[in-house]
């Protein structure tokens, strides 16, 4: 991959956090926090569905692409199987008259409902289509595909503003709605998709077959790291209210712009990775990036640490928790993206079950968590809890990478994430604001430096691992 192909595709993860970072405190001032938790609860919801309902089948069209000359055939067989099912759903819902409103928002509207839906099936549509972008090696396609919902999003939002719009949750349904329909729109002009897909007058059982067998058992895997993600939610809207999802979520949007380094870092780890085997290259190798990467999270932790009381300058008065529930939600992404580095052993061996078995575990040990705190210290617990969680994955992920592949040096890294924990936990409960305890991160990470730089320096000096 040249450089300029990954500035063009690490534009669109760039871009999109942007405009969600700019559009996230207008959406905190403007709206209560109940609808905040309600839209939050929408966005869950749709990541449900599309993991449902897309059946894993985008991962298979990635797989076969380069395998399967009628591209026009796999992406009819990765995408019909679900769109049948997501309208068989659909059909049920109305014999049954189930209100997803009701469950979801504690509001039970029938034009809720619809718009719901409407964006479940374009989320759905997204989804798929948003694979055939990148496989179609069109970067500044791909970017474009990432940033647009965003900016129509925040277009929408400034018309409100500009034309003193009703401030409720069905007014950021609606938007919602128009942003996910024109995504979907334009997803389907760039992919250069025909209608011709959804004929069923020529099927492929042979590479249907393929698919499904790929694709089912991956189902169970994206169902679990969805739990892992999102299940705080559930239990923050039974024992807390939406309000306090509301406030939740505000923190753990902002923490995700974490995600922009996890899909920087992949989009150049798995390859180099697989090239690095392929060649022969010292597995110490890959030991020093986890190790850089450790120094960088260590790092990136400490100064949330310290300056998250920022963040409640740019917000309303009610927002004040998200200073402290940041940190732990900012934990539990980088401990993803450091995982991210130590999985390797998983996908050299091909031994995808212990992939779902990180994600299932994780997700147990996440829903015994938030059982426990939510109920006493609301999203402080679920902070907890996420951040707690994401430290299993990560030691299971580790742990089979060495089972399965390669020994790496990891008690040092426990350890010193152990005490990141402990110090973060201390943070969120009894919420200090000496300045002798903002001195704790500084020595944390002074002291997570130290074992590693030597082997920083040589990285500089030799300039590479």
């Amino acid at each position: 991959m040249t450089i300029k192909k990954f500035l063009v595709l690490a534009l669109g993860p760039i871009g999109a956090a942007f405009f969600s970072l700019i559009t996230l405190p207008f959406i905190a001032w403007f709206f209560n926090a109940e609808d905040v938790g309600r839209f939050n609860m929408l966005q869950v919801f749709l990541g449900l569905t599309v993991t449902i309902f897309s059946l894993q089948m985008h991962q298979s069209y990635v797989r076969e692409y380069y395998e399967e000359e009628d591209k026009e055939m796999l992406l009819k067989m990765t995408i019909l199987p679900g769109f049948f099912l997501l309208i068989i759903a659909i059909i049920l819902l109305f014999i049954f008259s189930f209100s997803i409103s009701k469950i979801l928002f504690d509001v039970e509207s029938f034009e809720i409902d619809i718009l719901v839906l409407l964006t479940v099936i374009s989320s759905f549509f997204i989804n798929s289509f948003s694979h055939v972008i990148r496989m179609m090696g069109k970067e500044w396609f791909f970017a474009i595909s990432q940033i647009f919902p965003k900016i129509i999003l925040f277009i929408l939002l400034g018309v409100i503003l500009l034309f003193n719009f009703e401030y409720s949750f069905l007014i950021l349904m609606n938007i919602n709605t128009i942003t996910l329909v024109l995504s979907t729109i334009l997803f389907i002009y760039l992919s250069n998709t025909s209608w011709k897909i959804f004929k069923l007058n020529k099927i492929n059982l042979l590479l249907l077959n393929k698919i499904v067998k790929f694709s089912l058992p991956l189902v169970l895997g994206g169902l679990a790291y969805w739990g892992l993600s999102y299940i705080d939610r559930f239990f923050l809207k039974n024992y807390s209210g939406l309000e306090e999802v509301g406030i939740y979520s505000i923190a753990s949007t902002l923490a995700g712009v974490i995600s922009i380094f996890t899909t920087v870092f992949a989009t150049i780890w798995h390859p180099l990775i697989f090239k690095w085997i392929k060649e022969g290259i010292d597995p110490k190798r890959v030991q020093n990036v986890i190790n850089i990467l450790f120094v960088f999270i260590t790092f990136i932790w400490s100064i949330f640490g310290l300056f998250s009381w920022i963040i409640p300058i740019f917000l309303p008065e009610n927002y004040e928790l998200v200073q402290y529930i940041i940190v732990g939600c900012t934990a539990g992404s980088l401990l993803y993206l450091l995982s991210e580095a130590t999985t390797v052993g998983i996908g050299i061996s091909r031994r995808s079950i212990f992939s779902l078995l990180s994600s299932f575990l994780a997700f147990v040990v996440s829903v015994i968590l938030n059982y426990l705190l939510v109920p006493c210290f609301g999203g402080i617990g679920a902070s907890i809890s996420i951040m707690i969680s994401f430290y299993i994955f990560f030691i299971i992920r580790t742990e089979a990478t060495i089972y399965l592949w390669h020994f790496l040096d990891r008690k040092l890294i426990y350890a010193m994430l152990f005490l990141y924990i402990l110090n973060t936990i201390f943070m969120l409960i009894i919420k200090p604001n000496s300045m002798m305890y903002s001195i704790t991160w500084i020595f944390l990470f002074i002291f997570s430096l130290i074992p590693f730089y030597k082997t920083i320096y040589k990285i500089i000096k030799n300039r590479g691992v």
